[in-house]
């Protein structure tokens, strides 16, 4: 898979590292969940935060099924990087900014093609030219 190989890490607000298409594709979903879901959206914060709540069974089911939660029910990594280095409380309500950390205006534009890559990814993966694991053929796009 030679796109796999040419992805580049880029570092995120809280320090970590995480590869440039899942990092996009990370903060995608999660700004998704936060709009569609805020309950599940806050039970997930309160699980990467380690905060000492009691997060429902069936939130933490919904999460793992979406893959948000590892088997053992805690965040993945890239999920609890993303989360923690985008999430901000405002007065007007929870956000997600962007939660990357850009030196450079080149950079800022190589994460905006990187971005535009994960939502093409994530077209295909819907289409059933890719679904994974189907040997799709990526004919439409």
């Amino acid at each position: 898979m030679a796109e796999e190989k040419n992805e580049r890490v880029v570092l995120l607000k809280n320090g970590a590292r995480i590869e440039a298409g899942l990092g996009s594709a990370t903060y995608l979903a999660l700004r998704g969940l936060l709009e569609q879901e805020p309950e599940l959206f806050q039970s997930l914060l309160a699980l990467a935060r380690e905060d000492p709540i009691d997060v429902p069974e069936n939130n933490i089911a919904a999460l793992r099924d979406a893959f948000f939660l590892r088997s053992d029910g805690r965040p993945s990594l890239a999920t609890r990087n993303v989360l923690l280095s985008a999430y901000r409380q405002t007065p007007d309500g929870p956000t997600l900014v962007h939660p990357f950390r850009f030196g450079s205006a080149e950079e800022v534009k190589r994460e905006e093609r990187a971005e535009n890559n994960a939502w093409d990814r994530v077209r295909r993966w819907l289409s059933d030219d890719d679904t994974p694991g189907s040997g799709g053929t990526h004919s439409r796009g």
